[in-house]
């Protein structure tokens, strides 16, 4: 396994929060569900349902659209299911192409070709809709419980378009390893959120030089 692959993920519970929105674009936000990479590798989408839920808190989805998916789900849970199985797919082959890219290494075709596919559903559900205020607006509800991995596959197309040299970040935190857009005049961005892992780092070198101080006191 190269180091651009997603390890074997121990899958758990977990409600997402706002602050699991850390990585500055939605397609890291994404690949961030995978979580503890660089200690305890841990898979935070524990079903579709789940997955829904994320996906309204990123803004993938409303309220209306969020019941129509958990209702297609409850109707046919195989279904909802081999969706998920389908997402996770997707989510190893964007993390194979964040990582080489990244590295300035050439990503593996069957990533792209991964991509590529999610991108060709998106193309065949696009539906023109005319919509109350007197305009036609795209839509990709008929994707059904393929809704959010299609609208995550398009906005890794927007996210890859660009050159992303320098941009792309991985938190040094202990038990983290997140992705993140680093903005920063110098590049230097070492945290997801300085809130969580930077603080944490920061508590962990205050509690070692403490131990030391003692230790050469004693």
């Amino acid at each position: 396994m190269t180091s651009h692959e997603l390890p074997r993920l121990r899958v758990v519970q977990h409600e997402f929060t706002p602050a699991d929105l850390c990585g500055g674009h939605l397609v890291l936000d994404f690949l961030n569900t995978a979580a503890g990479l660089n200690r305890d590798p841990r898979d935070w989408l524990d079903g579709y349902p789940r997955l829904v839920k994320w996906a309204e808190l990123a803004g993938i989805c409303d309220a209306t659209v969020r019941r129509e998916l958990i209702a297609q789900d409850l109707a046919s849970p195989r279904r909802g299911q081999f969706a998920l199985a389908r997402i996770r797919l997707l989510r190893s082959a964007l993390h194979a192409l964040i990582h080489s890219i990244r590295d300035g290494i050439q990503p593996r075709a069957v990533a792209i070709e991964q991509l590529q596919r999610w991108c060709r559903r998106g193309g065949a559900a696009l539906q023109l809709r005319w919509h109350h205020d007197g305009s036609l607006r795209t839509s990709l509800e008929s994707c059904g419980l393929d809704l959010i991995g299609v609208t995550i596959a398009q906005a890794a197309v927007e996210l890859l378009s660009r050159p992303l040299v320098g941009q792309l970040g991985v938190c040094a935190g202990r038990n983290c390893g997140w992705l993140f857009l680093d903005t920063s005049k110098s590049r230097r961005r070492r945290w997801c959120d300085m809130k969580t892992c930077g603080n944490a780092a920061k508590a962990s070198r205050h509690y070692r030089r403490q131990r030391t101080a003692a230790g050469d006191s004693a």
